[in-house]
């Protein structure tokens, strides 16, 4: 088994013949590792120099009987820069395209032992793969690489092969709460069409991005998302859906229009084979209380049933509570990751051999005598325990000792790390750094904001883990682990002082600071007050001080309060406080160019 390795566009396309024969023949290829997705990827993001072309080919006597489109994009991480080996497309399942004719595992081997010996990646992140795949079979069954597979998210999917119309499916499975009753209201309000496009059919890929970028402006300007985007304002991202758009058979739009041809809904989705992916939707922000997701997916359900050609409707990646009114079946993916850490540090010289002094002018000389018996050998094992005994007494009375370098620093909301630390929190060694985020609960206005938003209600856990996301990333962006960042579980005033109280009777001899930035936080300075007095502890209350936007730590510590990305149960549920943040160092937060923050 030979393996090759393409890197530039000429020799993309040289494999376009290959590569379609084993699309048609694997019945495990995915849509988009397709030689259609992969090249409209690289089309967009190869005049990058950032990205480099790296799709290994495996041949068997000539023949090309495995392909795995591969990357290498160059990016920035932990203040130092990395390359980072990813799968060649964008999408919802990536997958090598393998002939099933070949020994399949014996190719996977070969691919992936050439993927372990090329010494150009720092980092190994392959997303997105199938469970049940012959891939994630080959990696699970490895013990090399068992270990860096894990679970990624759920997938959800309607099963749709055998059931006879719109009307089965709703008796068999039933549809969401109020469907029927917002269709009816949309069709009773408006004089709306039901309307199917294939590819580009009507300038569909401009109209649909055009409303997409509509209903951007509206979260942003109207329901404060600042960190809402839209993939038609991405260059990169732009040309490749354009690209896919041109190929026959790919896309799939379903739409709701005006009578006069004005686009107000859409949902549009890639096709492969009897699968339909859903990819993006849009909707015309007048309407956005006829909960028009929920009320186009049951039109569409209605056309491919009555069709007929469509077995499996996938809903993407994520666990989007929506997703699952619909549907009780999914499927899984997982995540191959390896960091490849730096050279070792050099081990300390060894220890000089004990001597003792030779005859006068010899200097000192090794001590030498006859093998150890063993009583000796016991003996010695008894002075070895007891040496490392007295080791661990003297390293904890170290480490009591070094406590007085550490500095808690006490927040009352998310985000305040931004708004109230600034250069002080800076000179603080993260090792040394203790966080607390007092006050993590959300007010009901906020959550009845981030429901309409979502057009669903959060349930509390899956609220509760996107804010534990978003302030243990913010803490890992200042160099603080896990394991030194502590949360008022619950978010209620009265878990903020028991975490407060339990933090500083953990750390009596620390330093502890209160983050003021308002009136509002003077609660959080009582509670430390009080709790410090009585271990005797100290209190500093620092005043608001921005942080420097300029400084790496500060760029993610604000990436990670307005990440919104749902299929990942990020909500940027505090990312007022970015907002906050960029306004007062003189930055529009709905600008663009603030995002590379």
């Amino acid at each position: 088994m030979d393996v090759e390795v393409v890197d530039d566009t000429a020799g993309l396309d040289a494999l376009a013949d290959d590569w379609r024969r084993l699309d048609a023949a694997d019945p495990r290829a995915e849509f988009y590792t397709t030689f259609d997705c992969v090249r409209g990827w690289w089309e967009a993001y190869g005049g990058l120099d950032t990205f480099g072309l790296r799709v290994l080919v495996a041949r068997q006597n000539g023949a090309v009987v495995g392909i795995l489109p591969l990357a290498l994009r160059r990016r920035r991480s932990k203040g130092r820069e990395v390359q980072v080996l990813r799968f060649a497309s964008h999408g919802d399942w990536m997958a090598p395209v393998l002939d099933p004719a070949a020994p399949v595992a014996t190719v996977l081997k070969a691919l992936l032992a050439h993927v372990d010996a090329d010494d150009a990646w720092d980092r190994l992140q392959l997303d997105h793969i199938r469970a049940g795949s012959h891939l994630c079979s080959v990696l699970l069954a490895s013990d090399h690489w068992n270990g860096h597979l894990t679970h990624q998210v759920e997938h959800p999917r309607i099963p749709l092969a055998g059931v006879a119309g719109i009307e089965a499916f709703e008796r068999d499975h039933g549809l969401p709460s109020k469907t029927r009753k917002y269709r009816n209201k949309l069709v009773r309000d408006h004089d709306v069409r039901f309307v199917v496009h294939d590819g580009d059919d009507a300038d569909m890929f401009h109209r649909l991005g055009r409303l997409h970028v509509a209903e951007k402006q509206h979260l942003v300007e109207d329901a404060g998302r600042d960190e809402r985007h839209s993939w038609y304002e991405d260059p990169q991202r732009r040309t490749h859906y354009e690209r896919l758009f041109a190929t026959p058979g790919a896309v799939r739009t379903f739409c709701y229009e005006s009578p006069g041809g004005e686009l107000l809904a859409a949902r549009s989705t890639f096709r492969h084979r009897d699968t339909l992916l859903s990819w993006t939707s849009a909707y015309d922000p007048a309407l956005r209380d006829y909960r028009l997701g929920k009320v186009i997916q049951y039109d569409v359900l209605d056309h491919v049933l009555a069709d007929g050609d469509v077995a499996v409707f996938d809903f993407g990646s994520g666990r989007y509570p929506w997703k699952f009114e619909w549907t009780e079946d999914f499927d899984h993916s997982y995540s191959l990751r390896v960091e490849r850490r730096g050279a070792p540090e050099p081990a300390p010289p060894a220890p000089a051999p004990r001597s003792v002094p030779g005859p006068a002018g010899t200097g000192p000389q090794r001590r030498v005598g006859p093998p150890a018996g063993p009583r000796a050998l016991a003996r010695g094992a008894v002075r070895t325990a007891r040496s490392a005994a007295r080791r661990l007494v003297g390293l904890a009375t170290g480490l009591a000792s070094a406590r007085t370098g550490t500095e808690v620093w006490y927040l009352a909301r998310p985000g305040h790390e931004l708004l109230a630390f600034g250069a002080a929190l800076a000179e603080v060694r993260p090792d040394h750094l203790v966080l607390v985020h007092a006050g993590i609960g959300l007010d009901t206005a906020r959550r009845r904001a981030l429901d309409a938003e979502l057009r669903e209600p959060l349930t509390d856990d899956a609220l509760a883990a996107a804010v534990r996301a978003e302030v243990t990333d913010a803490a890992a962006a200042l160099g603080v682990p896990a394991d030194r960042t502590r949360l008022a579980e619950g978010g209620s005033r009265a878990a903020g002082r028991a975490v407060i109280a339990a933090v500083v009777r953990e750390h009596p001899r620390a330093r502890h600071r209160v983050a003021t930035v308002d009136d509002e936080d003077a609660w959080v300075v009582d509670a430390v007050r009080e709790a410090a007095q009585r271990v005797g502890a100290t209190v500093d209350v620092v005043t608001s001080t921005a942080a420097t936007p300029s400084e790496p730590r500060t760029r993610r510590v604000v990436g990670a309060y307005r990440r919104w990305d749902p299929d990942a149960g990020r909500y940027a549920v505090n990312r007022a406080a970015a907002s906050r943040y960029l306004t007062e160092v003189g930055l529009d937060p709905a600008d663009p160019r603030a995002h590379d923050l």
